[in-house]
């Protein structure tokens, strides 16, 4: 389920909240409480450079990893260590439009 507030709040700058939950039903390791979901609170800004090309900021904090075994985007190949329970990310896109 997601749940996503955007505001344009000048004409070139909206910013946005949204909050995204992933549950497992059936996790590999039951008892490892951060394998069964994985919850992400974002908050978002997105700029209009002009009406052609668009930046956005993303700050994602994450709860949970979801399964080991499960495509969510945290993959035991590239994390040997394992998986943490909290995991924050900054994300910068830009896109073009023609």
């Amino acid at each position: 389920m997601v749940r996503v507030r955007a505001y344009r709040v000048k004409p070139k700058l909206q910013v946005g909240v949204y909050h995204s939950n992933f549950h497992v039903d059936d996790p590999t390791v039951p008892t490892d409480t951060a394998s069964n979901h994985i919850y992400d609170e974002v908050g978002t800004a997105r700029i209009d450079i002009n009406r052609f090309w668009v930046l956005k900021v993303e700050g994602h904090f994450m709860d949970g990893y979801g399964d080991a075994y499960n495509a969510q985007g945290f993959y035991t190949r590239w994390n040997p260590n394992g998986f943490k329970p909290r995991t924050d990310m900054l994300v910068l896109r830009t896109s073009c439009n023609f």
